[in-house]
């Protein structure tokens, strides 16, 4: 599962996916600015890959924290809600916290009271990828769950003595991903994109509200190579 984020000037594109996040860059760019122009668009893509790993392996270690929690051993659901709580509000852009056990059942999810009777997660593909591989995941796009809120899953294995317990996630706001656009302060005559494995826009500079959600322009998977091509 990868997210991967286009950079574009004109018809210059660099890609870039989450997690390991490689940067793909394509100049195609007329004259002698050409080379000059690459570069930059070089450095910018590996920065932006840079500040969305930063962000994404945050939420992960954060989650592989508040997963190490006694409570969960001691089955004390109500007492790691109420935790949970508490971390939606120390991390940014945290939509909710839910726990799944090993046959991906729901648990507990803060946006219910504790004790409710909890439907399937609403990303099965993604619980089935955390626990099936006992490594970190991240979905594409979703906002059915979380009506009007555009977002990704992380996902992260909950493991005691080699055993697996489940699963702790997080619902990302999209939004997020934005502000790491925003904040490379890119020409004002850059769109910059970030793409899920689906080809859906997931974050956009500029008018970010106009096309989350929407299809990426058709072909610009098309256009590019992976980073380590790159020197």
């Amino acid at each position: 599962m990868t997210l991967r984020t286009y950079l574009v000037v004109l018809v210059l594109v660099a890609l870039l996916p989450v997690l390991l996040f490689s940067a793909i860059v394509l100049g195609l760019v007329a004259g002698s600015e050409r080379e000059a122009t690459e570069r930059g668009l070089r450095s910018t893509s590996r920065a932006v890959a840079s500040a969305v790993d930063h962000t994404v392996d945050k939420t992960i270690g954060a989650l592989q924290l508040l997963a190490t929690s006694e409570l969960l051993d001691a089955g004390d659901l109500p007492a790691f809600h109420a935790m949970a709580v508490r971390a939606l509000d120390a991390h940014h852009g945290w939509l909710s916290v839910a726990v799944v056990d090993p046959r991906g059942r729901q648990l507990l999810n803060t946006l219910r009271p504790t004790g409710s009777a909890l439907p399937p997660p609403a990303d099965a593909q993604t619980v089935a990828a955390v626990l099936g591989t006992r490594r970190p995941a991240v979905s594409d796009l979703l906002d059915g769950d979380l009506p009007g809120r555009a977002h990704v899953v992380v996902a992260v294995p909950v493991v005691r003595g080699g055993t697996l317990s489940g699963a702790l996630l997080t619902a990302l706001d999209a939004e997020i991903f934005t502000r790491v656009l925003e904040g490379q302060q890119l020409p004002r005559q850059w769109e910059a994109l970030i793409v899920d494995a689906r080809g859906t826009i997931l974050a956009r500079v500029p008018e970010p509200q106009r096309f989350v959600g929407r299809p990426a322009p058709p072909g610009y998977p098309g256009l590019g190579r992976q980073r380590d091509d790159v020197p």
